[in-house]
Protein backbone atom coordinates (compact mmCIF):
# COMPACT_ATOMS: atom_id res chain seq x y z
CA UNK A 1 0.00 0.00 0.00
CA UNK A 2 1.63 3.68 -0.88
CA UNK A 3 0.53 6.07 1.43
CA UNK A 4 0.62 9.98 0.30
CA UNK A 5 2.56 11.72 3.73
CA UNK A 6 0.57 14.95 2.60
CA UNK A 7 -3.13 12.76 3.40
CA UNK A 8 -3.74 11.64 6.57
CA UNK A 9 -4.15 8.31 6.60
CA UNK A 10 -7.07 5.50 6.92
CA UNK A 11 -7.68 2.31 7.54
CA UNK A 12 -10.05 2.11 5.12
CA UNK A 13 -7.91 0.18 2.92
CA UNK A 14 -5.63 -2.04 5.20
CA UNK A 15 -6.01 -5.88 4.25
CA UNK A 16 -4.87 -8.58 5.74
CA UNK A 17 -0.97 -9.35 4.63
CA UNK A 18 -0.57 -5.58 5.00
CA UNK A 19 2.06 -3.81 7.39
CA UNK A 20 1.55 -0.90 9.29
CA UNK A 21 4.43 1.49 10.79
CA UNK A 22 3.21 3.92 13.50
CA UNK A 23 5.46 6.76 13.25
CA UNK A 24 5.81 9.85 15.66
CA UNK A 25 7.56 13.26 14.23
CA UNK A 26 10.40 14.72 17.45
CA UNK A 27 12.71 17.24 16.76
CA UNK A 28 12.24 17.68 12.71
CA UNK A 29 13.13 13.30 13.17
CA UNK A 30 10.80 10.65 11.83
CA UNK A 31 10.89 7.70 14.58
CA UNK A 32 9.67 4.20 13.65
CA UNK A 33 7.61 2.58 16.92
CA UNK A 34 6.23 -0.71 15.66
CA UNK A 35 6.06 -2.80 12.65
CA UNK A 36 2.72 -4.17 13.14
CA UNK A 37 1.64 -6.97 10.26
CA UNK A 38 -2.12 -7.47 9.99
CA UNK A 39 -2.78 -11.15 9.98
CA UNK A 40 -7.27 -10.72 10.31
CA UNK A 41 -9.46 -8.13 9.77
CA UNK A 42 -12.69 -8.06 12.21
CA UNK A 43 -15.85 -6.48 10.72
CA UNK A 44 -17.26 -2.98 12.19
CA UNK A 45 -20.74 -4.82 13.27
CA UNK A 46 -18.84 -7.30 14.89
CA UNK A 47 -16.02 -4.67 16.82
CA UNK A 48 -19.43 -2.56 17.39
CA UNK A 49 -20.84 -5.08 19.37
CA UNK A 50 -17.94 -6.89 20.71
CA UNK A 51 -16.14 -3.69 22.47
CA UNK A 52 -19.17 -1.05 22.82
Amino acid sequence: MCLDIMKRSSIAGVKVGDVIYPVTLEDGMLFVMARLPVGWSQGKRSFLTEFI
